[in-house]
């Protein structure tokens, strides 16, 4: 599946406004050009299509901000339309981490903070014996607790008013910060209806895990199609770090491997549902092949891993494809 990685201009050279143009226009380009057929042949004039049926399946991804103003422009596509698209539309979204709530109030900017506490060394302390697997207490890093979003190591109101300042910025003025478009949580009613099929990946350690949630709850009770991927102690933007962080040694990042591959495989179902639908003339682009979709809550999946190099939602997430493969109904 070929790639497009959009270099918009940033805040506070540009507001929302100008980056969502920037995002129509890269989306109307992809539409109507034959992206495989330039890689081949590097002959981008000839490559030129119309926009029509025939036009390639486009999905948008993003991660953190970005993630925010992907989910932003599949909204505007939802409702006034997504500026310089031209009629070109996206067929669903993935989203990492993403910035949905540019006022930065919501209560885990405060619960979910960067904490680290050390072990007390006396030598009258003895260590007990650890029982999680795979975990060696006589090394130090073993005896360190760790808990919240370690990307943002700052106090919470230090942290929520510099995001909701950044928030300004990028929305363009205080006010538009509650904007539904600029500010996804804020969404309307219509637009969540009329969105395209989403999926969000976010840590439960993250400072934004709230946003994430509450968002997504709103997307599916309002008719949107939803998968909520939530994964124990991850950070903010996980998924870039699927190579692995190499502290104590460098090993792959499972849960970034399990993001990355669902990630994979919902963009597939999505794109085999539209030429499914293409095929019976349906124009319902927004009616997922899930049958979860109707449930009017978001199909929604926690990873721990548990036992070591096992994440506990795969297997899951597999059995579900397999029953609706099958025709089955899940709920």
């Amino acid at each position: 599946m070929p790639v497009l990685a959009l270099d918009y201009t940033l805040a506070p050279v540009a507001n929302h406004t100008t980056i969502l143009a920037q995002v129509g226009k890269a989306l109307h380009w992809l539409a109507t050009h034959n992206v495989t057929r330039i890689r081949a042949a590097a002959d981008a004039p000839a490559a030129r299509t119309d926009l029509d049926d025939a036009s390639p399946t486009l999905f948008i991804m993003g991660d953190s901000s970005g993630g925010g103003t992907a989910a932003s422009a599949l909204l505007a596509q939802s409702s006034s339309g997504l500026p310089g698209s031209d009629g070109a539309r996206a067929s669903g979204g993935v989203l990492y981490s993403p910035w949905l709530h540019l006022p930065c109030d919501t209560p885990s900017y405060a619960s979910q903070v960067f904490k680290r506490q050390d072990e007390p060394t006396a030598p009258e302390r003895a260590v007990e014996q650890c029982t999680i697997p795979g975990l060696n207490t006589s090394e130090p890093f073993a005896r360190v607790s760790i808990g919240g979003d370690v990307a943002f190591p700052d106090y919470s109101h230090t942290l929520a008013a510099t995001f909701a300042a950044n928030g300004e910025m990028y929305a363009g003025s205080k006010a538009a910060t509650s904007d539904p478009i600029a500010s996804p949580m804020s969404a309307t009613k219509a637009a969540l209806e009329a969105m395209v099929p989403v999926q969000l990946h976010i840590g439960l350690g993250e400072v934004l895990v709230a946003e994430n949630a509450i968002f997504a709850q709103r997307l599916s009770a309002n008719g949107g199609a939803c998968e909520l991927h939530m994964y124990d102690a991850m950070w903010h933007v996980f998924p870039m770090y699927y190579e692995g962080c190499e502290h104590p040694v460098k090993t792959p990042l499972l849960f970034a491997d399990s993001a990355l591959e669902l990630s994979a495989l919902f963009l597939s179902d999505l794109a085999a549902h539209k030429s499914a639908a293409q095929t019976r003339a349906e124009t319902d682009e927004r009616a997922p092949r899930h049958a979860w979709a109707a449930a009017g809550v978001p199909r929604t999946f926690h990873h721990y891993e548990y036992p070591r190099g096992v994440d506990t939602a795969m297997s899951a997430y597999h059995e579900l494809r397999r029953r609706n493969d099958a025709g089955g109904r899940t709920a």
